[in-house]
Protein backbone atom coordinates (compact mmCIF):
# COMPACT_ATOMS: atom_id res chain seq x y z
CA UNK A 1 0.00 0.00 0.00
CA UNK A 2 1.43 2.94 -1.18
CA UNK A 3 0.50 6.49 1.00
CA UNK A 4 0.56 9.58 -1.83
CA UNK A 5 2.79 12.08 -0.33
CA UNK A 6 0.16 14.75 1.09
CA UNK A 7 -0.13 18.36 -1.04
CA UNK A 8 -1.51 20.35 1.37
CA UNK A 9 0.95 23.39 2.84
CA UNK A 10 -0.10 22.81 6.17
CA UNK A 11 1.44 19.60 6.36
CA UNK A 12 4.71 20.72 4.69
CA UNK A 13 7.31 21.15 7.92
CA UNK A 14 10.13 23.55 7.45
CA UNK A 15 13.00 23.02 5.76
CA UNK A 16 16.04 21.55 8.17
CA UNK A 17 13.69 20.03 10.49
CA UNK A 18 13.61 16.88 10.91
CA UNK A 19 11.20 16.63 13.47
CA UNK A 20 8.55 18.68 11.75
CA UNK A 21 9.29 16.11 8.99
CA UNK A 22 8.57 12.73 10.64
CA UNK A 23 5.26 15.03 12.31
CA UNK A 24 4.35 15.49 8.95
CA UNK A 25 4.65 11.96 7.84
CA UNK A 26 2.60 10.22 10.57
CA UNK A 27 0.10 13.25 9.74
CA UNK A 28 -0.23 12.07 6.14
CA UNK A 29 -0.70 8.19 7.29
CA UNK A 30 -3.28 9.02 9.69
CA UNK A 31 -5.01 10.78 6.88
CA UNK A 32 -4.84 8.07 4.85
CA UNK A 33 -6.33 5.91 7.51
CA UNK A 34 -9.26 7.98 7.63
CA UNK A 35 -9.88 8.06 4.15
CA UNK A 36 -9.85 4.54 3.40
CA UNK A 37 -6.74 5.10 1.39
CA UNK A 38 -4.74 2.96 3.96
CA UNK A 39 -7.37 0.55 5.37
CA UNK A 40 -7.10 -0.53 9.46
CA UNK A 41 -5.03 -4.04 9.53
CA UNK A 42 -2.50 -2.69 6.77
CA UNK A 43 0.84 -3.58 6.80
CA UNK A 44 2.76 -0.41 6.17
CA UNK A 45 5.81 -0.79 3.99
CA UNK A 46 9.51 -1.28 4.56
CA UNK A 47 11.02 1.74 6.04
CA UNK A 48 13.50 2.12 3.21
CA UNK A 49 10.90 2.22 1.05
CA UNK A 50 8.71 4.63 2.75
CA UNK A 51 11.73 6.83 2.77
CA UNK A 52 11.79 6.52 -1.18
CA UNK A 53 8.32 7.24 -1.37
CA UNK A 54 8.45 9.96 0.86
CA UNK A 55 12.11 11.41 0.27
CA UNK A 56 12.77 11.67 3.79
CA UNK A 57 15.84 9.87 5.43
CA UNK A 58 15.30 6.43 7.36
CA UNK A 59 15.93 8.54 10.83
CA UNK A 60 12.40 10.38 9.94
CA UNK A 61 10.49 7.53 9.24
CA UNK A 62 11.73 5.71 11.98
CA UNK A 63 10.52 8.81 14.35
CA UNK A 64 7.15 8.93 12.51
CA UNK A 65 6.36 5.15 13.18
CA UNK A 66 7.31 5.88 16.81
CA UNK A 67 4.92 8.73 16.70
CA UNK A 68 2.04 6.61 15.23
CA UNK A 69 2.81 4.15 17.68
CA UNK A 70 2.10 6.77 20.35
CA UNK A 71 -1.10 7.72 18.71
CA UNK A 72 -1.97 3.97 19.11
CA UNK A 73 -2.59 4.17 15.07
CA UNK A 74 0.10 1.41 14.52
CA UNK A 75 0.69 -1.93 15.98
CA UNK A 76 4.80 -2.68 15.67
CA UNK A 77 5.70 -6.64 15.30
CA UNK A 78 8.76 -8.35 16.22
CA UNK A 79 10.21 -11.42 13.86
CA UNK A 80 10.18 -12.35 10.62
CA UNK A 81 6.42 -11.51 9.65
CA UNK A 82 7.40 -8.30 12.04
CA UNK A 83 6.32 -4.72 10.52
CA UNK A 84 3.88 -1.76 11.24
CA UNK A 85 0.21 -2.46 11.08
CA UNK A 86 -2.31 0.17 11.30
CA UNK A 87 -4.43 -0.06 13.53
CA UNK A 88 -7.41 2.13 14.93
CA UNK A 89 -6.25 4.41 17.68
CA UNK A 90 -7.95 3.84 21.35
CA UNK A 91 -8.19 5.99 24.49
CA UNK A 92 -5.80 3.95 26.15
CA UNK A 93 -3.27 4.13 23.46
CA UNK A 94 -2.89 7.97 23.54
CA UNK A 95 -3.80 8.64 26.96
CA UNK A 96 -0.35 8.52 28.25
CA UNK A 97 -0.06 12.50 27.05
CA UNK A 98 -2.80 13.46 29.62
CA UNK A 99 -1.66 11.43 32.44
CA UNK A 100 1.78 12.75 32.43
CA UNK A 101 0.08 16.20 32.96
CA UNK A 102 -1.46 14.92 35.74
CA UNK A 103 1.45 13.83 37.26
CA UNK A 104 2.74 17.42 36.92
CA UNK A 105 0.15 18.69 38.29
CA UNK A 106 0.62 16.16 41.24
CA UNK A 107 -2.99 14.93 40.89
CA UNK A 108 -3.54 12.00 43.11
CA UNK A 109 -5.79 8.92 43.03
CA UNK A 110 -8.72 10.21 45.85
CA UNK A 111 -8.90 13.55 42.49
CA UNK A 112 -9.20 10.97 39.39
CA UNK A 113 -12.37 8.96 41.47
CA UNK A 114 -14.03 12.30 41.98
CA UNK A 115 -13.65 12.74 38.35
CA UNK A 116 -14.89 9.17 37.53
CA UNK A 117 -18.00 10.17 39.77
CA UNK A 118 -18.97 12.96 37.47
CA UNK A 119 -18.82 10.95 34.46
CA UNK A 120 -20.57 7.90 36.03
CA UNK A 121 -22.98 9.28 37.62
CA UNK A 122 -24.27 11.21 34.41
CA UNK A 123 -23.66 7.67 32.19
CA UNK A 124 -26.08 6.03 34.95
CA UNK A 125 -28.60 8.15 34.07
CA UNK A 126 -28.72 8.79 30.59
CA UNK A 127 -28.29 4.93 30.62
CA UNK A 128 -31.77 4.85 32.06
CA UNK A 129 -33.11 7.07 30.11
CA UNK A 130 -32.55 5.64 26.65
CA UNK A 131 -30.37 1.95 26.88
CA UNK A 132 -31.47 -0.52 24.62
CA UNK A 133 -32.69 -3.90 25.27
CA UNK A 134 -29.95 -5.33 24.00
CA UNK A 135 -27.70 -3.16 26.03
CA UNK A 136 -29.98 -4.47 28.85
CA UNK A 137 -28.79 -7.58 28.25
CA UNK A 138 -25.23 -6.67 27.71
CA UNK A 139 -25.32 -5.00 30.96
CA UNK A 140 -26.71 -7.86 33.06
CA UNK A 141 -25.12 -10.05 32.03
CA UNK A 142 -21.58 -7.72 33.28
CA UNK A 143 -23.53 -7.72 36.85
CA UNK A 144 -23.72 -11.15 36.60
CA UNK A 145 -20.32 -11.92 35.94
CA UNK A 146 -19.35 -9.33 38.15
CA UNK A 147 -20.99 -11.32 41.17
CA UNK A 148 -19.79 -15.32 39.88
CA UNK A 149 -16.25 -14.32 39.69
CA UNK A 150 -15.80 -11.99 42.74
CA UNK A 151 -13.10 -14.37 44.33
CA UNK A 152 -11.09 -14.25 40.80
CA UNK A 153 -9.33 -10.52 40.72
CA UNK A 154 -8.78 -11.32 36.84
CA UNK A 155 -12.09 -12.03 36.09
CA UNK A 156 -13.82 -9.29 37.85
CA UNK A 157 -11.47 -6.97 36.59
CA UNK A 158 -12.35 -8.17 32.93
CA UNK A 159 -16.33 -7.97 33.91
CA UNK A 160 -15.95 -4.70 36.05
CA UNK A 161 -14.69 -3.43 32.96
CA UNK A 162 -17.10 -4.80 30.47
CA UNK A 163 -20.00 -3.52 32.96
CA UNK A 164 -18.55 0.40 32.29
CA UNK A 165 -18.35 -0.19 28.28
CA UNK A 166 -21.82 -1.17 28.71
CA UNK A 167 -22.53 1.98 30.02
CA UNK A 168 -19.96 4.40 28.18
CA UNK A 169 -21.74 2.86 24.88
CA UNK A 170 -25.12 3.59 26.02
CA UNK A 171 -24.85 7.07 26.55
CA UNK A 172 -24.46 8.39 22.17
CA UNK A 173 -21.83 10.95 23.24
CA UNK A 174 -18.49 10.15 21.39
CA UNK A 175 -16.65 12.58 22.82
CA UNK A 176 -17.64 11.64 26.39
CA UNK A 177 -16.76 8.63 25.34
CA UNK A 178 -13.18 8.71 25.22
CA UNK A 179 -12.73 11.02 27.71
CA UNK A 180 -14.36 8.35 29.83
CA UNK A 181 -12.36 5.57 28.21
CA UNK A 182 -8.92 7.63 28.84
CA UNK A 183 -9.91 8.43 32.60
CA UNK A 184 -11.11 4.77 33.11
CA UNK A 185 -7.97 2.97 32.20
CA UNK A 186 -5.76 4.90 34.45
CA UNK A 187 -7.75 4.98 37.45
CA UNK A 188 -8.08 1.22 37.03
CA UNK A 189 -4.64 0.17 36.41
CA UNK A 190 -3.98 2.28 39.83
CA UNK A 191 -6.41 0.67 41.91
CA UNK A 192 -5.33 -3.13 40.26
CA UNK A 193 -1.64 -2.18 41.60
CA UNK A 194 -3.43 -1.82 44.98
CA UNK A 195 -3.63 -5.22 45.53
CA UNK A 196 -6.45 -8.25 45.82
CA UNK A 197 -9.33 -6.73 48.04
CA UNK A 198 -11.90 -9.03 47.94
CA UNK A 199 -14.06 -7.73 50.69
CA UNK A 200 -14.51 -4.18 48.58
CA UNK A 201 -15.20 -6.53 45.55
CA UNK A 202 -17.84 -7.83 46.97
CA UNK A 203 -19.88 -4.82 48.56
CA UNK A 204 -18.71 -3.31 44.90
CA UNK A 205 -21.00 -6.05 43.10
CA UNK A 206 -24.16 -4.77 45.44
CA UNK A 207 -23.91 -1.96 44.75
CA UNK A 208 -23.51 -2.32 41.05
CA UNK A 209 -26.61 -4.80 41.15
CA UNK A 210 -28.72 -1.80 42.69
CA UNK A 211 -27.03 0.60 39.90
CA UNK A 212 -28.82 -1.92 37.68
CA UNK A 213 -31.74 -2.68 38.55
CA UNK A 214 -32.63 1.03 38.09
CA UNK A 215 -31.36 1.13 34.57
CA UNK A 216 -33.10 -1.68 33.43
CA UNK A 217 -36.35 -0.24 35.64
CA UNK A 218 -35.50 3.13 33.59
CA UNK A 219 -35.33 4.86 36.75
CA UNK A 220 -33.31 7.84 35.81
CA UNK A 221 -33.10 9.62 39.25
CA UNK A 222 -32.83 5.87 41.02
CA UNK A 223 -30.13 5.12 38.78
CA UNK A 224 -28.46 8.37 39.40
CA UNK A 225 -28.28 7.88 43.30
CA UNK A 226 -27.15 4.30 42.66
CA UNK A 227 -23.80 5.12 40.94
CA UNK A 228 -23.51 8.38 43.11
CA UNK A 229 -23.84 5.94 46.01
CA UNK A 230 -21.20 3.05 44.33
CA UNK A 231 -18.48 5.99 43.71
CA UNK A 232 -19.02 7.87 47.13
CA UNK A 233 -18.65 4.34 49.16
CA UNK A 234 -15.75 3.42 46.67
CA UNK A 235 -13.67 6.53 47.20
CA UNK A 236 -14.67 6.16 51.52
CA UNK A 237 -13.19 2.41 51.41
CA UNK A 238 -10.16 3.11 49.41
CA UNK A 239 -9.61 6.37 51.46
CA UNK A 240 -9.53 4.16 54.46
CA UNK A 241 -7.72 0.98 53.59
CA UNK A 242 -5.18 2.92 51.51
CA UNK A 243 -5.16 6.46 52.88
CA UNK A 244 -0.89 6.81 51.44
CA UNK A 245 -2.09 5.33 47.86
CA UNK A 246 -5.22 7.56 47.98
CA UNK A 247 -3.90 10.79 48.55
CA UNK A 248 0.05 10.70 47.23
CA UNK A 249 0.49 12.33 43.86
CA UNK A 250 0.18 9.30 40.52
CA UNK A 251 3.38 7.56 39.37
CA UNK A 252 2.62 7.02 35.29
CA UNK A 253 6.61 6.91 34.34
CA UNK A 254 7.83 4.44 36.15
CA UNK A 255 8.15 1.25 33.79
CA UNK A 256 7.15 -1.29 36.30
CA UNK A 257 3.56 -0.52 36.36
CA UNK A 258 0.61 -3.37 36.75
CA UNK A 259 -1.82 -3.29 33.75
CA UNK A 260 -5.74 -4.36 34.69
CA UNK A 261 -6.92 -7.52 32.34
CA UNK A 262 -9.10 -5.45 30.12
CA UNK A 263 -12.91 -6.62 28.80
CA UNK A 264 -13.60 -7.29 24.87
CA UNK A 265 -16.06 -4.60 23.86
CA UNK A 266 -19.42 -5.81 24.32
CA UNK A 267 -21.32 -8.40 21.79
CA UNK A 268 -17.67 -9.86 20.94
CA UNK A 269 -17.26 -12.43 21.43
CA UNK A 270 -14.25 -14.67 21.90
CA UNK A 271 -11.75 -12.29 22.26
CA UNK A 272 -9.12 -13.38 25.23
CA UNK A 273 -8.61 -10.57 27.62
CA UNK A 274 -5.53 -8.32 26.47
CA UNK A 275 -3.23 -9.02 29.63
CA UNK A 276 -3.40 -11.31 32.40
CA UNK A 277 -3.22 -10.86 35.81
CA UNK A 278 0.19 -9.60 37.01
CA UNK A 279 1.84 -9.53 33.70
CA UNK A 280 3.95 -6.50 33.10
CA UNK A 281 3.84 -4.86 29.49
CA UNK A 282 7.14 -4.47 27.95
CA UNK A 283 8.88 -0.95 27.49
CA UNK A 284 10.43 -0.22 24.42
CA UNK A 285 13.46 1.75 25.06
CA UNK A 286 13.04 4.89 23.46
CA UNK A 287 9.93 5.06 26.14
CA UNK A 288 11.82 4.42 29.07
CA UNK A 289 14.50 7.12 27.84
CA UNK A 290 11.57 10.14 27.81
CA UNK A 291 10.51 8.75 31.12
CA UNK A 292 13.65 9.12 32.59
CA UNK A 293 13.89 12.73 31.15
CA UNK A 294 10.23 13.27 32.31
CA UNK A 295 11.04 12.07 35.90
CA UNK A 296 14.56 14.32 35.96
CA UNK A 297 12.02 17.38 34.84
CA UNK A 298 9.74 16.62 37.71
CA UNK A 299 12.27 15.93 40.18
CA UNK A 300 13.90 19.43 39.58
CA UNK A 301 16.88 17.95 38.21
CA UNK A 302 16.26 19.49 35.07
CA UNK A 303 14.67 22.77 34.57
CA UNK A 304 11.92 24.40 32.45
CA UNK A 305 13.66 26.16 29.88
CA UNK A 306 16.96 24.25 29.76
CA UNK A 307 18.56 22.97 26.46
CA UNK A 308 19.19 19.11 26.70
CA UNK A 309 22.79 17.93 25.90
CA UNK A 310 23.55 16.92 21.95
CA UNK A 311 22.51 13.86 20.92
CA UNK A 312 25.57 11.57 20.88
CA UNK A 313 25.89 13.07 24.59
CA UNK A 314 22.27 11.80 25.63
CA UNK A 315 22.37 8.67 23.96
CA UNK A 316 25.42 7.54 26.00
CA UNK A 317 24.12 8.82 29.26
CA UNK A 318 21.07 6.81 28.56
CA UNK A 319 23.75 3.93 26.85
CA UNK A 320 21.07 3.65 23.75
CA UNK A 321 21.89 4.36 20.14
CA UNK A 322 21.19 7.49 18.54
CA UNK A 323 17.94 6.45 16.69
CA UNK A 324 16.36 5.42 20.00
CA UNK A 325 17.59 8.72 21.27
CA UNK A 326 15.63 10.58 18.81
CA UNK A 327 12.44 8.12 19.27
CA UNK A 328 12.56 9.21 22.85
CA UNK A 329 13.26 12.70 22.42
CA UNK A 330 10.07 12.94 19.80
CA UNK A 331 7.68 10.95 22.43
CA UNK A 332 8.58 13.93 24.80
CA UNK A 333 7.98 16.40 22.19
CA UNK A 334 4.27 14.45 21.91
CA UNK A 335 4.13 14.81 25.23
CA UNK A 336 4.90 18.59 25.17
CA UNK A 337 7.68 17.65 27.95
CA UNK A 338 10.34 19.00 24.91
CA UNK A 339 9.94 21.75 22.10
CA UNK A 340 12.28 20.88 19.36
CA UNK A 341 13.82 24.29 18.26
CA UNK A 342 15.46 25.30 15.26
CA UNK A 343 17.87 28.39 14.26
CA UNK A 344 20.63 29.51 16.62
CA UNK A 345 19.47 27.69 19.48
CA UNK A 346 18.75 24.44 17.72
CA UNK A 347 18.31 21.82 20.26
CA UNK A 348 15.34 20.14 22.64
CA UNK A 349 14.00 22.44 25.06
CA UNK A 350 12.79 21.46 28.17
CA UNK A 351 9.30 23.03 29.02
CA UNK A 352 6.23 21.95 31.32
CA UNK A 353 3.42 19.27 29.91
CA UNK A 354 0.29 20.85 29.48
CA UNK A 355 -3.35 19.55 28.37
CA UNK A 356 -3.07 21.16 24.73
CA UNK A 357 -0.64 18.26 23.92
CA UNK A 358 -3.18 15.86 25.48
CA UNK A 359 -5.52 17.87 23.78
CA UNK A 360 -4.46 16.80 20.40
CA UNK A 361 -3.67 13.25 21.50
CA UNK A 362 -7.19 12.51 22.15
CA UNK A 363 -8.14 14.54 18.70
CA UNK A 364 -6.97 11.98 17.08
CA UNK A 365 -8.72 9.43 18.38
CA UNK A 366 -12.86 11.67 18.70
CA UNK A 367 -11.50 12.00 14.58
CA UNK A 368 -11.38 8.11 14.34
CA UNK A 369 -14.80 7.90 16.08
CA UNK A 370 -16.53 11.02 14.11
CA UNK A 371 -17.15 13.08 17.11
CA UNK A 372 -19.20 16.17 16.43
CA UNK A 373 -17.97 19.70 17.37
CA UNK A 374 -21.63 19.38 19.28
CA UNK A 375 -20.64 16.69 21.16
CA UNK A 376 -17.58 18.38 21.72
CA UNK A 377 -19.63 20.99 22.85
CA UNK A 378 -22.02 19.07 25.04
CA UNK A 379 -19.31 17.50 26.90
CA UNK A 380 -17.92 20.96 27.73
CA UNK A 381 -21.20 21.70 29.33
CA UNK A 382 -20.56 18.75 31.77
CA UNK A 383 -17.54 20.12 32.75
CA UNK A 384 -17.83 23.41 33.17
CA UNK A 385 -21.13 23.39 34.91
CA UNK A 386 -19.19 21.31 37.54
CA UNK A 387 -16.28 23.46 37.79
CA UNK A 388 -18.46 26.58 38.22
CA UNK A 389 -20.45 24.84 40.83
CA UNK A 390 -17.02 23.59 42.72
CA UNK A 391 -15.91 27.26 41.97
CA UNK A 392 -18.78 28.77 43.92
CA UNK A 393 -18.40 26.34 46.51
CA UNK A 394 -14.45 27.06 47.52
CA UNK A 395 -13.35 30.32 45.69
CA UNK A 396 -11.55 32.42 47.98
CA UNK A 397 -11.81 36.63 48.22
CA UNK A 398 -8.87 36.28 45.88
CA UNK A 399 -10.32 34.19 43.63
CA UNK A 400 -13.38 36.26 43.10
CA UNK A 401 -11.69 39.28 42.43
CA UNK A 402 -9.67 38.01 39.56
CA UNK A 403 -12.80 36.73 38.14
CA UNK A 404 -14.27 40.04 38.24
CA UNK A 405 -11.31 41.65 36.68
CA UNK A 406 -11.20 39.01 33.94
CA UNK A 407 -15.04 39.95 33.25
CA UNK A 408 -14.36 43.22 32.91
CA UNK A 409 -11.33 42.06 30.88
CA UNK A 410 -13.97 40.73 28.19
CA UNK A 411 -16.39 43.38 28.45
CA UNK A 412 -13.16 45.99 27.58
CA UNK A 413 -11.77 43.82 24.78
CA UNK A 414 -15.08 42.55 23.40
CA UNK A 415 -14.37 43.78 20.20
CA UNK A 416 -11.01 42.61 19.12
CA UNK A 417 -10.78 38.55 19.00
CA UNK A 418 -7.04 37.68 20.06
CA UNK A 419 -7.80 39.83 22.91
CA UNK A 420 -10.97 38.42 23.61
CA UNK A 421 -9.96 34.77 23.34
CA UNK A 422 -7.13 35.41 25.59
CA UNK A 423 -9.30 36.28 28.32
CA UNK A 424 -11.98 33.47 27.74
CA UNK A 425 -9.15 31.42 28.85
CA UNK A 426 -8.14 33.47 31.83
CA UNK A 427 -11.38 33.20 32.85
CA UNK A 428 -11.85 29.66 32.62
CA UNK A 429 -8.43 28.96 34.39
CA UNK A 430 -9.77 30.64 37.33
CA UNK A 431 -12.96 28.47 37.54
CA UNK A 432 -10.25 25.56 37.39
CA UNK A 433 -8.08 26.60 39.93
CA UNK A 434 -11.21 27.48 42.24
CA UNK A 435 -12.35 24.05 41.72
CA UNK A 436 -9.64 22.26 43.63
CA UNK A 437 -9.58 19.07 41.46
CA UNK A 438 -6.88 18.79 39.48
CA UNK A 439 -7.54 15.67 37.24
CA UNK A 440 -10.91 17.83 36.36
CA UNK A 441 -8.93 20.86 35.28
CA UNK A 442 -6.57 18.54 33.80
CA UNK A 443 -9.45 16.50 31.46
CA UNK A 444 -11.36 20.22 30.91
CA UNK A 445 -8.23 21.92 29.71
CA UNK A 446 -7.40 18.85 27.06
CA UNK A 447 -11.03 19.00 25.81
CA UNK A 448 -11.55 23.06 25.89
CA UNK A 449 -8.50 23.10 23.85
CA UNK A 450 -9.76 21.57 21.07
CA UNK A 451 -13.63 23.46 21.17
CA UNK A 452 -11.22 26.87 21.49
CA UNK A 453 -9.09 25.81 18.69
CA UNK A 454 -11.96 25.48 16.09
CA UNK A 455 -14.12 28.22 17.40
CA UNK A 456 -11.36 30.60 16.79
CA UNK A 457 -10.44 29.28 13.14
CA UNK A 458 -14.44 29.41 12.51
CA UNK A 459 -14.43 32.67 13.63
CA UNK A 460 -16.15 34.24 16.76
CA UNK A 461 -18.59 36.71 15.69
CA UNK A 462 -18.16 40.07 17.71
CA UNK A 463 -22.58 39.67 18.19
CA UNK A 464 -21.69 36.33 19.81
CA UNK A 465 -19.16 37.71 22.05
CA UNK A 466 -21.19 40.45 23.71
CA UNK A 467 -23.75 37.97 24.53
CA UNK A 468 -21.04 35.34 25.89
CA UNK A 469 -19.98 38.87 28.18
CA UNK A 470 -23.63 39.07 29.65
CA UNK A 471 -24.30 35.37 30.09
CA UNK A 472 -20.05 35.27 31.79
CA UNK A 473 -21.33 38.48 34.14
CA UNK A 474 -24.33 36.20 35.43
CA UNK A 475 -21.97 33.40 36.45
CA UNK A 476 -19.68 35.94 38.09
CA UNK A 477 -22.58 36.87 40.12
CA UNK A 478 -23.67 33.36 41.44
CA UNK A 479 -20.11 32.63 42.31
CA UNK A 480 -19.60 35.83 44.06
CA UNK A 481 -22.44 35.48 45.76
CA UNK A 482 -21.38 32.16 47.22
CA UNK A 483 -24.51 30.38 45.54
CA UNK A 484 -23.72 26.78 43.80
CA UNK A 485 -27.30 26.45 42.97
CA UNK A 486 -27.49 29.65 40.76
CA UNK A 487 -23.92 29.56 39.64
CA UNK A 488 -24.80 25.74 37.85
CA UNK A 489 -28.42 27.18 36.25
CA UNK A 490 -26.31 30.53 34.88
CA UNK A 491 -23.42 28.12 33.31
CA UNK A 492 -26.01 25.98 32.22
CA UNK A 493 -27.91 28.82 30.52
CA UNK A 494 -24.58 29.96 29.17
CA UNK A 495 -23.37 26.60 27.41
CA UNK A 496 -26.97 26.04 26.28
CA UNK A 497 -27.38 29.36 24.52
CA UNK A 498 -24.04 29.47 23.47
CA UNK A 499 -24.65 25.42 21.97
CA UNK A 500 -27.88 26.73 20.17
CA UNK A 501 -26.36 29.93 19.00
CA UNK A 502 -23.05 27.83 17.34
CA UNK A 503 -25.50 25.80 15.70
CA UNK A 504 -27.92 27.93 14.14
CA UNK A 505 -25.01 29.80 13.16
CA UNK A 506 -23.15 26.85 11.66
CA UNK A 507 -25.19 23.85 11.21
CA UNK A 508 -22.78 22.10 8.70
CA UNK A 509 -19.87 22.69 11.09
CA UNK A 510 -21.21 21.26 13.90
CA UNK A 511 -22.91 19.02 12.85
CA UNK A 512 -19.66 17.21 11.00
CA UNK A 513 -16.93 15.12 12.51
CA UNK A 514 -14.07 17.53 13.76
CA UNK A 515 -11.05 18.15 10.86
CA UNK A 516 -8.01 17.45 11.97
CA UNK A 517 -4.15 18.38 10.49
CA UNK A 518 -5.31 21.32 8.66
CA UNK A 519 -2.95 23.45 9.92
CA UNK A 520 -5.33 25.11 12.72
CA UNK A 521 -4.07 28.68 14.19
CA UNK A 522 -4.16 28.05 18.04
CA UNK A 523 -6.25 30.40 19.51
CA UNK A 524 -4.13 32.95 22.33
CA UNK A 525 -4.09 32.20 25.75
CA UNK A 526 -3.93 34.09 28.54
CA UNK A 527 -0.12 33.55 28.32
CA UNK A 528 -0.10 35.54 25.16
CA UNK A 529 -1.66 38.26 27.18
CA UNK A 530 1.30 40.87 27.42
CA UNK A 531 2.23 40.09 23.64
CA UNK A 532 -1.63 40.56 23.33
CA UNK A 533 -1.45 44.24 24.97
CA UNK A 534 1.61 45.64 23.95
CA UNK A 535 3.86 44.95 26.77
CA UNK A 536 7.41 43.06 27.19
Amino acid sequence: MVVTPATDSADEPPAGSASKASTALARRIVQAMLTGDLPIGTMLPAEADLARQHSVGRSTVREALCLLEVWGAVEVRQGRSGGAMTRRPDAKAVGEALWIVMQFDQVSLAELLDTRRIFDVMLARSAAEGMTNEDVLDLAEATRGLGDHVADVEQYGVYNDRFHQVLVAACGNRALQVLVEATSSLTTDLIYELGDQIEWRRRSVELRQGVFRAIAGGRADDAEQAMARYRDEMSAWWSAHCPEAMHRAIDVLRDDRLIAPVAPPPRIAGRRTQVRAGERPATKASTRVARAIARQLLSGELQEGDLLPPETELAQRHNVGRSTLREALHLLEVWGAVEIREGRTVGAQLRRPDARAAGRALAIVMRFDRVTLAELFQTRTIFDVMTARLAAEQMTADGVLGLAESVRNLSDHVDDQDLYFAFNDQFFRILLAASGNRALRALLDAIKSITVDVMYEMGSPEEWRRQSVTLRTAVFRAIAAGDPDETERHMRDYRDTMFEWWSGQFPDAMASPMAIFRGRVAAPMARDLPRLLGHS
